[in-house]
């Protein structure tokens, strides 16, 4: 679902920054605004697709103790999920403007 990808869609992205870094060099800063722009955007599709029915997404975490991990797509949450990832898409922005001539 789009709201699972918002949340873990960053990390698995991090996961291949080294790898794009050693091949793009200084240039890396750009391939890693992917990830919160990405981000910002599905967090919007969530907000604009959420309705009266919108419910908990869940995964199971822990099959053994019955625990999962669930994710309610409420009005705050998804405020706050969208500044934390606003702010990334502007925080990335800056650093790949800036590092982007001094490595």
């Amino acid at each position: 679902t789009p709201l699972l990808i918002a949340v873990f869609g960053p990390l698995a992205w991090a996961l291949l920054m080294p790898a794009l870094g050693r091949r793009l060099g200084p240039a890396v800063g750009w391939a890693a605004l992917v990830a919160p722009v990405a981000s910002t955007a599905l967090l919007v599709a969530v907000l604009a697709g959420r309705g009266p029915e919108a419910g908990a997404v869940g995964l199971p975490w822990i099959p053994a103790l019955g625990i999962d991990l669930a994710f309610l797509p409420d009005g705050l949450g998804l405020f706050y999920g969208l500044v934390v990832a606003g702010v990334g898409v502007l925080v990335v922005f800056y650093a790949a403007n800036y590092l982007d001539g001094h490595y």
